[in-house]
């Protein structure tokens, strides 16, 4: 398939080749949105056109790599996702951390930000397009279908997703999207806004420049810090403060959250079902993280909305892993909205 809308305004839809990946553009007059489908079906890119904003992080190392000509050095206790990550936004399915359950293992986010993903266009209008993805992991009996749309004249992303049960057993299983943002739309100008109970900072994390001890609670956003000052997490540190955080956000008044860059006048949001993704996890990255895989050099954040935590044991442990009955589906919609003047 070698796909290319017939028009170059409105609505439209581009197959292309980089490193020897097959990439989907998908755009309107306002957002231009990248998608990966032979690598997780990661979105690399969501431009907002009039500012030449592109709200995704890009990891160091260039960016995506090839996958085919990459032999990892040595299998890693994570697995491999560290090795393939090129930031952005990928799903995690079947488990945030690595975990074994049942005879099976799986690496750090799981399965499906490492397959190659099949693809469909099911619309192509100059007022509206979809595409429908889909893959089956390997070791975890599921399905995961995705279709994603654009309309006309809105800067908004419409996501509309179902996982299918293969197999003739319940499964247990976490799952969770993993958007990353990062420069130039990330900034000490940045604020962000989700109406939450409380936080509570991930054990054993391992960053010299957590401003809270592990295992910390308070509301959200704002908690005493092991130096004794109070933080506010909705803001971005001080250029030049050093910071890396991992945190659970829990109590979701609603499923959603906002990223407004004052200086920019440009704002991210992100609307979901909280009843599925009951929680979000707030990783912070401010040239805060010596050593392996940073070394310092990223400034990034993600917000990701997850079925559960801390990691799959842990969600096991406080009931927030969830169950799949035998050939049973679960439905899901998400919604992207941007908004700049």
């Amino acid at each position: 398939m070698d796909y290319a809308s017939d028009r170059v305004s409105g609505c439209r839809i581009y197959q292309y080749q980089h490193r020897g990946l097959t990439h989907l553009c998908l755009e309107n007059e306002l957002i231009r949105v990248t998608v990966i489908p032979d690598k997780g079906s990661d979105i690399t890119e969501i431009t907002y056109k009039p500012k030449d904003i592109n709200f995704m992080w890009r990891a160091p190392g260039g960016g995506v790599r090839e996958t085919g000509k990459l032999i990892p050095t040595k299998q890693s206790v994570l697995g491999n996702n560290l090795d393939y990550y090129e930031g952005g936004w990928h799903e995690s399915f079947p488990g945030g951390g690595p975990y074994k359950d049942g005879g099976m293992e799986q690496g750090l986010h799981g399965e499906a930000c490492l397959l190659s993903w099949q693809f469909c266009v099911i619309k192509d209008t100059e007022q509206e397009i979809s595409v429908k993805l889909w893959c089956e992991t390997i070791r975890f009996p599921a399905k995961l279908e995705k279709t994603i749309m654009l309309k006309s004249g809105r800067a908004d992303i419409y996501f509309d997703e179902e996982l299918i049960n293969l197999s003739e057993e319940k499964l247990e299983y976490m799952w969770g999207h993993h958007p990353v943002f990062g420069k130039p739309f990330l900034s000490e100008n940045c604020k962000i806004d989700i109406d939450a109970d409380e936080f509570t900072t991930a054990q054993g994390f391992g960053s010299p420049t957590t401003y809270f001890e592990e295992g910390y609670t308070a509301k959200w956003p704002s908690g005493v810090a092991k130096a004794g000052q109070s933080v506010d997490l909705s803001l971005m540190p001080k250029k030049g403060e050093k910071n890396a955080e991992l945190i659970f956000i829990n109590g979701l008044k609603e499923g959603a959250l906002k990223i407004t860059n004052t200086d920019l006048n440009l704002s991210f949001s992100l609307k979901w079902d909280k009843e599925l993704f009951k929680c979000i996890w707030y990783w912070r990255v401010c040239n805060g993280l010596p050593g392996y895989p940073w070394y310092g050099r990223t400034y990034n954040i993600g917000l990701e909305f997850w079925t559960g935590y801390p990691n799959y044991a842990g969600a096991q442990e406080n009931g927030t892993v969830k169950t799949l009955e035998p050939s049973g589906r679960v439905r899901t919609r998400f919604e992207v909205n941007i908004a700049g003047n």
